[in-house]
């Protein structure tokens, strides 16, 4: 059930069950398993309110779904969620910690289409082991870590860290304008 963001208006926000957020981030690789995960988990809560940020690949059926949001809206979305579910790149990892929610993991293959290469499998491996995420590397355990956040939500606090992301993309900005500047002179 794909919508555009602007139809998951604040309103409506609390009158669901629980608030689960999914994002694929914003490489061009389909990532239709973990949006089938968050779909099928969505059909047998339909009490919670699943929105899943799915990107290149296909919309869910059961589960709001949308193609982008802009960094501040994923952020937003982060910061509101009960639960936020997202792909293994650091970029993902670093804003989902910084809202102060210990995310589940779910990092992009290469042998099935997802990544050009396993380096999400090995990040994400790394970060779980060092306690910074939950991994899920199949469905059952994603189902488990899911059901766990909901029934146990202070296992997937975390403090709120400083997140480079904001400003760096700030910098960028800057550095992109004052050249852009420059050349129209």
């Amino acid at each position: 059930m794909s919508t555009d963001s602007s139809a998951l208006s604040e309103a409506t926000e609390k009158s669901y069950g629980a608030d689960i957020f999914v994002t694929v981030g914003t490489d061009h690789h389909p990532f239709d398993r973990l949006v089938a995960w968050a779909d099928a988990w969505a059909r047998d809560h339909p009490q919670a309110r699943v929105i899943v940020q799915y990107g290149h690949g296909t919309a869910p059926d059961t589960a709001q779904g949308m193609v982008s949001l802009p960094a501040a809206g994923i952020r937003a979305r982060m910061t509101a969620a009960d639960v936020v579910i997202t792909q293994g790149g650091p970029g993902g990892i670093i804003d989902c910690r910084a809202t102060g929610r210990l995310p589940i993991v779910v990092p992009r293959r290469h042998d099935l289409g997802e990544h050009v290469d396993d380096h999400q499998v090995a990040f994400a491996t790394h970060m779980a082991e060092v306690g910074r995420i939950a991994l899920a590397t199949d469905e059952a355990t994603f189902r488990q870590l899911l059901d766990r956040a909901l029934s146990d939500p202070d296992a997937f606090r975390v403090e709120p860290e400083n997140s480079p992301t904001a400003s760096t993309v700030a910098a960028i900005d800057a550095e992109i304008n004052r050249i852009a500047r420059r050349r129209r002179r």
